[in-house]
């Protein structure tokens, strides 16, 4: 089906004098920029709580299903109408009614979209073709989460690992794509290996953004302090600054990122280069290059992670890594 994409730019510039699509009123800051703009097949927006994590998601999937860029709202060439979207959250009541839902509508005119509940839909009408979008939640059978093939996934909050993996395989022959918003106030769990440290590995498929409570501009301090109030410090990890933390409490409690990680800068090759490594097998290995000044300040300059590689391989790469970097 070919599009003419002058008479669509030109319905676009009436919906938008007009109202008749809130969504081109959506204006990212810039974390939700920067994980609109990624190209990435799997995009996930990791961050603290009252950062706008789910409008982002939201965004996401009425630009997707819409044609329409959430960030530039320019026209997307690879759109195709009648796509199949599937949001998941934690249960109908909480995760799709009262968060995802008001999202998704609010970038909506309400002669856009019908809503049926009963049904888990919502069928969407753009100004460029109609899309549906199918509610899952984290609570049902797994078997809900079999079937239909899908373009794009959503998952709003964390999902249980075999929820997230059913879903990935609805998206195989589509080469459709995944999202994720959320923050990880469950501590380390199997996101902080399988996708925050996986998209650190060169050649990874996924992409994380993050931000922490302070960097959201629609927020006052007071709002802030008020929100982080009553948080113990491991929640204050997770909810404030919106990174993994042991529910016990931070390893590390005195880190701080704004203190202790630093913008790039070339290491002179007089220094001297360690490497930690912690191997595991079932358990990753995980590895980091450590660079050593003459005043002995200690850098972090490359992490390594790895799952279910043997250590002979593990330590060839990790020292074809100093090889070439150092």
């Amino acid at each position: 089906m070919k599009f003419d994409f002058i008479e669509e730019l030109e319905q676009l510039q009436v919906e938008r004098k007009n109202s008749l699509f809130p969504f081109l009123a959506y204006d990212p800051q810039d974390y939700q920029r920067d994980f609109h703009m990624s190209r990435c097949p799997e995009r996930w927006l990791i961050g603290a709580n009252q950062i706008g994590k789910t409008i982002g998601g939201a965004a996401e999937v009425i630009g997707f299903g819409t044609g329409v860029h959430p960030a530039t709202h320019e026209l997307l060439p690879d759109w195709k109408p009648n796509r199949i979207i599937r949001a998941c959250g934690d249960t109908f009541q909480h995760g799709i009614e009262e968060i995802i839902v008001p999202e998704l509508c609010s970038m909506l005119h309400p002669s856009q979209y019908e809503y049926a509940p009963l049904k888990h839909k919502m069928d969407v009408k753009g100004p460029r073709g109609k899309f549906r979008i199918q509610f899952r939640t984290y609570d049902q059978e797994l078997k809900a989460h079999a079937g239909q093939r899908l373009d794009m996934v959503w998952f709003d909050e964390e999902p249980p690992r075999d929820v997230y993996a059913e879903n990935r395989k609805r998206l195989i022959r589509q080469h459709g794509k995944i999202i994720g918003t959320m923050t990880p106030d469950s501590g380390i769990t199997w996101t902080y290996q399988d996708v925050f440290m996986d998209a650190k590995n060169k050649g990874s498929s996924r992409e994380v953004f993050g931000a922490e409570m302070i960097e959201n501009d629609y927020l006052r301090l007071e709002q802030i302090k008020l929100l982080m109030k009553d948080l113990a410090p491991e929640e204050l990890a997770a909810g404030a600054q919106g990174i993994y933390a042991s529910l016990t409490g931070l390893v590390y409690p005195e880190f701080n990122r704004n203190v202790h990680i630093i913008e790039p800068f070339a290491v002179a090759r007089h220094w001297n280069i360690c490497v930690g490594i912690d191997h595991g097998l079932n358990n990753p290995t995980a590895a980091l290059v450590l660079a050593i000044s003459p005043d002995d300040a200690v850098y972090v300059v490359r992490e390594y992670v790895s799952t279910s590689r043997a250590a002979y391989d593990n330590a060839c790469v990790i020292k074809e890594i100093v090889e070439r970097e150092f």
